[in-house]
């Protein structure tokens, strides 16, 4: 065969038979026989080295319709092609296998030379066909067998490069990592465990988290794949009450990566656009509908659903501008945190994992968490009633951190260890009585103020216990002011 991959391949016959000169054997002059159909592959992939980008592995198909893909071939060439090149072999590839298909076994005599390799042109009636001998046996007389061939197969086809330009060679460079202490979202996750947000305005690409567990013992904690979508917040975000679409100003945000959309108020119900805002402390998760593009990386958000998953209890009177906000997305991992490591500084090495440990590139982050996924949600609905006797009665409601969302449950589930309240008596700053009970109300009586001596306005403050983290956030009522 003459010709290459680009220009046309001749299958060049040696010799043309014509069936007089066939030696007859016990099935005649000759013997035809097609494979069935289902030994032929439906698509074709074929792995190459690609030329011109960064000569990565990738991979050509090609495939003949309504063929089941279920019967596929493969193989891995070591060869830089072009994408044009990979797809044209495969396509010769598929069509020479559904050519191949056919073969012939045949007989000539010793005084004709040819052997395996050799194409003969065959007369068989309806015109000459090309077939290429791939096996001989040499005895009295020759027995050949052969597959047909075809010259169209491997007419001229188009080869030119259509795969990615070569990158631009980028330098490791650090990243920006975010720690975020956050409550249960959906349940499944490990309550103590903190989450991790990683940005850069260049990503090199995996990152590598390790836990720092000595002076030179590093712990691999987690790989992070895909950048998260970080931005900073440009206008204050005031306090709105939860549970209710927070209609105030716009709250701008420079996004340092990704790009926020706007979705429909109901998808925000069913939990889309969730947010985290926050100074590395404290976070709050909201949700918003409407995200305007004002200008390249800035957005306005509105239509809100403040104080998610909880944190209406941390909420403060106004987020200044400077907090971080991170989306909740896929990118954001868990990092493994024993529970007796709760509230101790830990030490982390973020950075390429192309890159070693001791790496300029290589960030390293002190932080320390608090387990907000097993701290319980702050009381709703405390109420004050002050008797003619001169008794203070308060009620509340429990709230749950897990399972709460069901409507068939009469009471929202217990999710900590044992149902225990603290409850505070406050003046001026001053705890004045600090005391336990195991249900959702409590009587401040008369004689218990005398003794506290808290004439005038004074204040309760109710949270509900957790046997790991103590107390959650308090919910407060003021009496007598």
């Amino acid at each position: 065969p003459d010709g290459g991959i680009t220009g046309q391949r001749l299958w060049r016959a040696v010799a043309a038979l014509q069936p007089q000169e066939l030696v007859r054997n016990e099935a005649g002059d000759i013997s035809l026989t097609r494979a069935p159909e289902a030994e032929l592959s439906g698509r074709i992939r074929l792995g190459y080295v690609e030329e011109g980008a960064d000569f990565d592995m990738r991979v050509a198909e090609a495939s003949f319709p309504g063929d089941s893909e279920s019967r596929a071939s493969g193989s891995d060439l070591p060869l830089v092609l072009t994408e044009g090149e990979g797809r044209l072999i495969a396509e010769r590839w598929l069509a020479q296998a559904r050519v191949a298909r056919d073969t012939a076994r045949f007989g000539l005599p010793p005084s004709r030379d040819l052997g395996v390799g050799d194409v003969v042109a065959l007369d068989l009636g309806a015109g000459p066909s090309l077939w290429r001998i791939d096996r001989a046996t040499l005895s009295t007389a020759r027995e050949l067998e052969a597959s047909r061939v075809e010259d169209a197969i491997y007419d001229w086809g188009e080869t030119a490069r259509a795969g990615t330009a070569l990158l631009r060679y980028q330098p490791p460079a650090p990243v920006q990592p975010v720690f975020l202490d956050l409550p249960l979202m959906t349940g499944e996750e490990v309550p103590q465990n903190p989450w991790l947000a990683v940005t850069a305005r260049a990503w090199p690409g995996l990152v590598a988290v390790h836990h720092q567990s000595g002076p030179d013992v590093f712990d691999l904690e987690a790989l992070i794949a895909r950048p998260a979508r970080v931005g900073v917040s440009e206008t204050p975000l005031f306090a709105a009450p939860p549970g209710l679409w927070d209609r105030g100003p716009a709250l701008r945000v420079r996004m340092v990566s990704g790009a926020l959309d706007t979705v429909a108020p109901h998808a925000v119900l069913g939990g889309a656009n969730l947010m985290a805002i926050g100074t590395g402390e404290a976070w709050e998760l909201f949700q918003f509908a409407e995200a305007e593009l004002v200008a390249p990386g800035l957005y306005d958000l509105r239509l809100r659903l403040r104080g998610q998953q909880g944190t209406d209890g941390v909420m403060p009177q106004v987020w200044a501008p400077g907090a971080l906000v991170v989306m909740i997305d896929p990118s954001l991992e868990q990092v493994a945190l024993p529970l007796d490591a709760l509230g101790l500084e830990r030490s982390y090495r973020i950075g390429p994992a192309s890159r070693p440990l001791s790496d300029a590139s290589q960030r390293d982050v002190l932080a320390r968490f608090q387990g907000v996924g097993l701290r319980p949600y702050r009381p709703a609905h405390l109420r004050a009633e002050v008797a003619a006797s001169g008794d203070v009665h308060l009620c509340w409601v429990r709230r749950t951190r897990r399972g709460g969302d069901g409507w068939g449950a009469a009471e929202a589930p217990l999710s900590e260890a044992f149902e225990r309240y603290v409850v505070r008596v406050r003046k001026s700053g001053a705890v004045l009585r600090e005391v336990d009970c195991a249900t959702p109300e409590y009587v401040y009586t008369l004689q218990s103020q005398m003794q506290d001596g808290v004439e005038g306005g004074f204040a309760i403050e109710v949270a509900q216990m957790s046997d790991v983290v103590g107390p959650g956030p308090f919910a407060r009522v003021e009496i007598g002011q």
